[in-house]
């Protein structure tokens, strides 16, 4: 069903937890102090390249210092009223992160809410998430929202009222600037549940956006609504909406004062046997820009699927999608694509083996013939045991797309990738070690590559607090016909030490490119930082003893995401590995592959979601540290990585409600791989859940993998540090 708003839901769970934890709170009282937490980081760089200015990835003989503040606080009036901020600010004298001033407040927010009384109302002032729909309004903004809910009864109609304003603004230095009224959003929203009938959305919204084309005015209307029916033993959802915009967009390059729209419809179903199945169309018209959403213009699209859950197998789905682009014009392009995507679970004589298997067929066709190609491709990852401590990894990729147009220029890739894990305990130390080849054949046209190298990687840390982690790589290219051979190097590090608040770490990295013929380059980048972090408590009355010795539980009735596997909220961090595995092991997700310290189950978690997906339980020791989910971008996908982020975006906001934090700096560009490195792009989204805090966003890798991953842990590096991800599996 359609979830309540992410403000609504914020307010619901929260008065769900005050209510699971009514015991523990009248024993001990409500500690009405403010709670403050946060980190202190520094670091210093240095950069540098040699040779072929192309190279230059990380800068030319550059030194660079910067710091980071990155502050929480809290307050618990009562068991039904809380307030909660945060503050991120920097001081930074290069603009090598994207930053245009020395000291930046970059971040901060400011939450209260009321959740009992006769009208339970929300406020947030500041940086919050913006989100009504995806085809409306899906953006971090800085400025306010405010929300009341209204219900007489239980049996009666629900009512969301919120009002939101703000900008688009990185920072409160560019918001108060002379530029404030760049990007502006100005609406509301009202959502209506109806006892047993639909939900319903009506949102609307003024903007102003600047371009090199002058300012665009504009206003975006939407009304939406879901409902949920069972007809015989299968569980349905249906959804639908339509989207008006009215006033200035921009035809290329022509600002033209003409309004579009969108529409969108889909109903999907499932039924306890483990039949799944959808269909999904959108339609939106060639001047349907709206500023605070990413949507293709000019476009139609259609899918259907139907797959099926095998328990302790695996699953299996078939999928046709189409897309009609540039719609309104003479030359329409036409896309078709047949899509299958399966795992499975111990199926080689229970010998611990699991894998995927993604394939597509794509044909795309423009009316006058300057587009004509057909590709298809097969990808297949298999993980099994080799033996009681090696693990072995093997990707085999096919590719092939058959130019028809008139530039008859034909493709192929074919890409072996094979690894093996291994857990290691010396003394104290501990972690995972992993080496690999690549091997590559590619063909453009006329012109043939070979390409082959090996690979190292390594995750080690100690019960002191010692951690290093680290990737090298060599690849070799050997070209034919016309094709350039070259040698490519890449190694980046990392070292750590922790010790109680205080974390010194030291990172490097370093890339080569020796091409024949041309010259060579290199570019490399060393850096030393500094964390402090710390917590505590400001009188703010006496109304209580104090919750401090007080946990809350997670609350047991969240649902699954995906039919019956278990909320990775509601895995218990700190607890015996084994738990989280007995819960898993009734979720038809099969036995995990085990890597290190990691344990992969491979299966979908996201219903709507066709990328490839893998719940990860990580636990160096016995006890869970953290949990997720990594996704992978699809080769071959129509849509964009930000599309595509912005879609597992919006489920994660259906379940979870609205975030309590939201950093999006940089841009989905040719360059998106380098920015993440250096730390210029950044996506994070984080959740504060009972027991720990949920975190979305796509984090940096040494071994250079692009890739989304949610987790969720007892706390996570500051956000400066941009390598946060589950190190060990690739």
């Amino acid at each position: 069903m359609m979830r309540r708003h992410g403000y609504a839901a914020g307010l619901a769970l929260a008065a769900l937890i005050a209510l699971a934890a009514v015991a523990p709170v009248q024993a001990q009282g409500v500690d009405d102090d403010w709670l403050i937490n946060g980190s202190v980081f520094g670091q210093v760089e240095y950069r540098d390249c040699a040779g072929d200015d192309g190279a230059c990835a990380f800068g030319e003989n550059e030194a660079d210092a910067f710091g980071e503040l990155d502050l929480r606080f809290s307050r618990q009036v009562s068991r039904f009223e809380n307030w909660r901020g945060s503050f991120f600010g920097a001081i930074d004298p290069s603009e090598f992160r994207g930053r245009t001033d020395l000291l930046s407040a970059e971040r901060f927010s400011l939450v209260g809410e009321r959740g009992d009384g006769v009208i339970p109302w929300r406020v947030e002032l500041g940086d919050y998430f913006g989100f009504t729909s995806l085809r409306t309004l899906q953006l971090p903004l800085k400025g306010a929202r405010a929300e009341i809910q209204l219900q007489e009864n239980a049996s009666s109609a629900f009512h969301s009222l919120q009002v939101f304003g703000g900008t688009t603004a990185r920072s409160y230095n560019d918001a108060l600037s002379e530029q404030f009224d760049d990007t502006l959003v100005a609406g509301a929203s009202h959502l209506l549940e109806l006892p047993g009938g639909p939900s319903l959305v009506a949102t609307g919204y003024a903007a102003s956006q600047d371009t090199a084309q002058g300012t665009l005015h504009s206003g975006v209307f939407s009304l939406a609504g879901a409902q949920d029916f069972a007809v015989a033993d299968h569980a349905l959802e249906l959804e639908a909406e339509i989207g008006a915009l009215l006033g200035e967009t921009l035809d290329g390059a022509t600002k033209r004062n003409k309004g579009g729209t969108a529409v969108s419809a889909s109903i999907s179903g499932r039924n306890a046997t483990g039949l799944r199945y959808g269909a999904r169309f959108e339609d939106s018209s060639q001047t349907y820009r709206p500023v605070g959403a990413a949507v293709t213009p000019d476009r139609q699209f259609w899918e259907t699927r139907v797959g099926h859950v095998f328990d302790g197998i695996g699953d299996a789905e078939l999928r046709y999608q189409g897309f009609r682009d540039a719609r309104s014009t003479a030359n329409q392009i036409d896309t078709d694509t047949i899509g299958f995507s399966g795992s499975w679970v111990d199926l080689f004589d229970r010998a611990g083996g699991a894998g995927t298997v993604d394939a597509f067929w794509r044909e795309t066709q423009s009316r006058n013939g300057a587009t004509s190609n057909e590709a298809w491709s097969v990808d297949v990852v298999s993980n099994w045991a080799l033996t009681e401590d090696w693990t072995g990894i093997a990707r085999l990729q096919v590719q092939q797309t058959e130019d028809k147009s008139a530039a008859d220029v034909d493709r192929s890739t074919v890409l072996g990738d094979f690894s093996a894990s291994r857990r290691v305990v010396w003394g104290d130390v501990s972690g995972t070690i992993a080496p690999g080849i690549v091997l590559r054949r590619e063909r453009v046209g006329g012109q043939r590559i070979m390409a082959a190298g090996p690979r190292f990687a390594a995750s080690l840390f100690t019960d002191s607090g010692h951690s290093l982690t680290g990737d090298a790589s060599v690849l070799f290219q050997e070209g034919h016909r016309g094709a350039t051979d070259t040698r490519d190097v890449s190694a980046r590090g990392r070292y750590s030490f922790t010790d109680g608040p205080h974390t010194v770490a030291l990172t490097g990295q370093f890339r080569s490119n020796d091409p024949d013929p041309g010259r060579f380059g290199s570019a490399w980048q060393v850096a030393a930082s500094y964390q402090f972090q710390f917590a505590t408590r400001v009188a703010a009355g006496t109304s209580g003893r104090g919750l401090a010795g007080v946990g809350i539980a997670a609350p047991t009735g969240v649902p699954s995401i995906a039919p019956g596997v278990p909320d990775i909220t509601t895995l218990a961090l700190g607890e015996d590995v084994v738990l989280a595995e007995e819960r898993l092991a009734v979720s038809g997700l099969g036995n995990p592959v085990r890597l290190g310290g990691a344990m992969i189950y491979l299966g979908r978690y996201f219903e709507r979601i066709e990328q490839r997906q893998r719940l990860v339980l990580e636990a160096p020791s016995q006890s869970l540290e953290r949990t997720g989910l990594i996704i992978d971008f699809a080769t071959g996908a129509r849509t964009t990585r930000e599309q595509t982020y912005n879609d597992v975006l919006d489920e994660l906001v259906r379940h979870y409600g609205a975030p309590e934090r939201v950093i999006e700096d940089g841009d989905f560009g040719p360059q998106v791989e380098t920015d993440l490195q250096d730390g210029a792009f950044r996506r994070i989204v984080e959740w504060k859940e009972a027991g720990g805090v949920l975190r979305f966003g796509i984090p940096a890798r040494f071994d250079g993998v692009f890739r989304m991953e949610l987790q969720f842990a007892g706390r996570f590096p500051t956000i400066a540090n941009p390598f946060w991800s589950f190190d060990t599996v690739r």
